[in-house]
C-alpha cells in the first residue's frame, strides 16, 4: 500500500526542533561535553541563516523586519556559544569566567532563539505548498550537512552574500574538528571510497592482482 500524498492543506514538518533538543539535552545532562550543544546549536544557527530566513524575508508579511530581529538575537547566542567554545578549549582570557555561568547564558539565549525561531516557521508553515515545506525541509538538512560546526559571531550566511563564507567556514571548521579530534554530534558527509588508480597503485607498491586494470593478463 502505497502512502498518500498531502493535500494542500496538509502540514509537512519542518524539523528545527531536533538541534534545539541536542543542544538543551547536552547543557542538561552534567555527564555531557557541553561542546556538544555548542556544535548542535552552531550548526543549526547557520543552517536556519542560511535557508529559513532568506525565505521568511520574502514571503511574510514584514518578513525583513522580523528576520532582522531574529538575527540580532541569533548574534547574542553567537556571542556566548563562542565564549563557551573558548573557554572549553582553553582559552586563558576567559578562565575566570565559571563554564556554569557560560552555560546559564547559552541556555538562556537559545530559549530565545528558538522561541522566534518556533513563530517564524508557524507562519512560514502557513503560506507554503506541501512541495515548498518539503524543499525547506530539504534545504536546512542539506544546509547542517555542509555548514559550520563552530560558533562565528562576527560572520553572516545568509543564503546570497554569505554562501561563500557559508561554505569556507564549514570546510574550515570540519578540518580543525578533524585536527582537534573533536567529536562533531551534527549530520556531517563522510567520504565515498574511491577504486585505487595506477599511479597510487605503483607509488604504494601494490601487487598486480591489486590492479584492477592487470587482470587478465599474463
Amino acid at each position: 500500500m502505497t502512502s498518500a500524498q498531502p493535500d494542500e492543506g496538509q502540514r509537512v514538518p519542518i524539523d528545527v526542533e531536533h538541534a534545539h533538543e541536542r543542544a538543551f539535552a547536552a547543557l542538561d545532562d552534567p555527564a555531557a561535553n557541553s561542546l556538544v550543544a555548542v556544535t548542535w546549536a552552531s550548526a543549526h544557527l547557520a543552517a536556519v541563516e542560511k535557508v529559513l530566513y532568506p525565505l521568511a524575508a520574502r514571503t511574510l508579511p514584514g518578513g525583513r523586519d522580523r528576520v532582522r530581529a531574529q538575527v540580532a538575537v541569533d548574534h547574542r547566542l553567537q556571542q556566548v556559544l563562542w565564549q563557551l567554545d573558548r573557554r572549553l578549549t582553553g582559552d586563558v582570557h576567559l578562565r575566570a569566567i565559571p563554564v556554569d555561568v557560560l552555560e546559564a547564558e547559552v541556555r538562556r539565549a537559545l530559549h530565545e532563539h528558538a522561541t522566534g525561531e518556533r513563530s517564524l516557521v508557524t507562519d512560514v508553515q502557513a503560506v507554503l505548498r506541501p512541495r515548498q515545506r518539503r524543499a525547506l525541509d530539504d534545504g536546512l538538512a542539506r544546509a547542517m550537512l555542509r555548514g559550520p560546526t563552530r560558533p562565528h559571531p562576527h560572520t553572516r550566511h545568509g543564503r546570497f552574500s554569505g554562501a561563500v563564507t557559508f561554505w569556507f567556514d564549514g570546510v574550515l571548521d570540519r578540518a580543525r574538528d578533524g585536527m582537534d579530534s573533536r567529536v562533531v554530534p551534527t549530520p556531517h558527509r563522510t567520504g565515498a571510497s574511491r577504486p585505487m588508480t595506477r599511479w597510487a597503485a605503483y607509488a604504494l607498491g601494490s601487487s598486480a592482482r591489486d590492479r584492477p586494470w592487470d587482470r587478465g593478463r599474463g
